[in-house]
């Protein structure tokens, strides 16, 4: 009784965490991205107004995913939603990062179609990154720790806000890039847990 009273415990601890990553996702996105700004301007040759132009486009991809993913999960379930937005999420950073490689190694020089280019990819990574910020916050409203997973949710968040600036202090806007792919990295391991703890989670995911 007390080892499976200790199974749970541990599968509710990384059931927790996965889903405090799942809802950083979101926020560092934003962090990582935004203080870079003008770097960022600088570095590619364009003015400040139009490389923060590919901001609303990844506001409006989020606002797009609050429309779809809703009605989506009350119809077949969180755990599709939850699948189709990372593995969505994952191909259009991975796009996003292939575009700036592209314009640094110079084979790209238009600017207003690159940066039309990132705006879709954005857009995209937005409708995908809504399914897990949204399952990840009704998910962590059930069980009997949900207030514990609410409480480490809001926490991680409030970090991702700090994280940004922290790392433009000490390193060149490209070391977003790096953390975008250990994200991705990340996000794979979720997507693994996703597998292993849902089978403990059925009732959640439902």
């Amino acid at each position: 009784m007390q080892a499976e009273q200790a199974r749970q415990r541990q599968y509710s601890t990384a059931w927790i965490l996965l889903l405090a990553l799942l809802t950083a996702l979101g926020p560092l996105s934003i962090d990582m991205y935004l203080p870079a700004l003008p770097q960022m301007a600088d570095e590619f040759g364009v003015s400040m107004q139009m490389i923060a132009n590919t901001l609303p486009a990844y506001f409006l991809g989020l606002a797009i995913g609050q429309l779809i993913y809703g009605p989506v999960s009350d119809r077949i379930g969180r755990k599709t939603p939850l699948y189709f937005g990372l593995a969505l999420y994952v191909v259009a950073s991975l796009a996003c990062v292939f575009v700036s490689i592209v314009v640094s190694a110079g084979l790209m020089n238009h600017a207003p179609l690159w940066l039309l280019m990132s705006g879709l990819f954005l857009v995209v990574s937005g409708i995908g990154l809504t399914g897990p910020n949204a399952m990840a916050l009704a998910m962590s409203k059930q069980g009997a720790r949900a207030g514990t997973a609410s409480a480490i949710m809001g926490s991680v968040q409030f970090a991702c806000g700090l994280l940004g600036g922290v790392i433009l202090n000490f390193l060149i806007w490209k070391a977003s890039l790096n953390m975008g792919l250990m994200m991705l990295m990340f996000t794979s391991a979720g997507l693994f847990a996703i597998f292993k703890v849902g089978k403990q989670q059925d009732s959640i995911f439902s």
